[in-house]
């Protein structure tokens, strides 16, 4: 199961958290989430989960070229596009591999986005 989300680690002003709020509801129909932690807000846009990240990928990319540049705006150099996958079935080849196509990585480059890319292994105990 792959989940992705972009995180940017930023206050926003309120006009800044409408303008990030709108598109992400107009685009991917995903509302960020203000989260409040130590130092500040972060805000998060949970893009979703799904077996396959192709769909999760389709949905930030719906975000367009606007919305890269409403990021970078907004957060460059303090957003993260986060990429979480859980593998229950080490040897499934399907579970294998992540292929990050050209246009998401052109799109965090635009956002001024890093990309993380976390892997887990969920297996029982023998």
């Amino acid at each position: 199961m792959f989940a992705l989300a972009l995180v940017l680690e930023k206050e926003l002003s309120p006009e800044g958290a409408a303008r990030l709020r709108g598109l992400a509801l107009e685009r991917t129909g995903v509302e960020p989430v203000e989260r409040p932690v130590r130092v500040g807000t972060l805000w998060k846009l949970p893009l979703g989960e799904d077996p396959r990240p192709d769909p999760l990928f389709q949905r930030l990319l719906r975000l367009g070229d606007d919305g890269a540049r409403l990021v970078a705006d907004l957060a460059s150099g303090d957003t993260v596009l986060s990429l979480v996958q859980e593998i229950d079935d080490p040897d499934d080849g399907m579970q294998k591999g992540i292929h990050l196509p050209w246009e998401v990585a052109a799109w965090a480059a635009a956002a001024g986005a890093s990309v993380d890319i976390d892997q887990y292994i969920d297996v029982e105990p023998e």
